[in-house]
């Protein structure tokens, strides 16, 4: 599955025990995290920001193969409950929540976008409101159970139902994922030149990437990773 957009959702940490941890999940894997100080299109970047809320998200490049693995790893190592929240290149947005390692709960609008599924396979997909509440501090069911929807239907008969009035984005939209966040309290921003706001790292080891070239000092990408819209 290739993925436009992998961010990780971390309650309750700063930026800073997000960075430690990163560095931690790095080391054990004979790589490399290093802190980018000047505006830079790295291909490899990670964008961690923290929110208001004491909430901090992970902008991930799209082609880091080992997305959910590292989530599991934050939510084990930081002792806090992490989404893996992905955007397929056909745009719908899913999420996993990771508790102690371990996936607790998962939501996809379009279970059955691949091909068929079984219907054990399907319920297993729908999110559980009441079971992320229990993990995610200060939200209320009522806040988010109006995402959790299927949307063949709602992309059958052209009807596209906001969760939330005062949302920006409607079921069917991939971006809605952005009026999600929001509800639980993460900032996964971007300036006026569409470049993430946040502490940026370049992230490498064995096996991160499909296809890893480090870049010359001279070298010009035509468009960064992270111009996903």
């Amino acid at each position: 599955m290739k993925l436009v957009l992998s961010i990780a959702g971390i309650a309750n940490v700063s930026h800073l025990e997000v960075e430690r941890a990163l560095r931690l999940y790095v080391a054990q894997r004979a790589g490399k995290l290093t802190r980018l100080f000047e505006p830079d299109d790295d291909p490899y970047a990670v964008v961690v920001t923290e929110s208001p809320y004491s909430h901090t998200s992970v902008l991930f490049p799209p082609t880091f193969t080992k997305f959910q693995e590292a989530c599991a790893f934050l939510s084990k190592a930081l002792l806090q409950p992490v989404f893996a929240f992905s955007v397929p290149e056909t745009p719908f947005w899913m999420y996993s929540l990771y508790v102690d390692g371990h996936t607790v709960d998962r939501f996809n609008p379009r279970p059955a976008f691949w091909g068929d599924v079984a219907p054990s396979e399907r319920h297993s997909w729908r999110g559980n409101a009441a079971l992320v509440c229990e993990h995610w501090p200060k939200i209320e069911e009522a806040d988010i159970e109006p995402y959790l929807i299927a949307w063949d239907r709602v992309l059958a008969v052209g009807r596209q139902p906001k969760a939330h009035p005062e949302d920006m984005y409607a079921a069917g939209d991939a971006w809605q994922l952005f009026d999600f966040t929001d509800k639980l309290g993460l900032l996964c921003a971007v300036d006026n030149s569409e470049s993430p706001l946040g502490h940026r790292y370049h992230l490498h080891f064995v096996g991160a990437y499909p296809d890893y070239r480090p870049r010359k000092p001279d070298q010009d990408d035509s468009r960064p990773w992270w111009k996903f819209w």
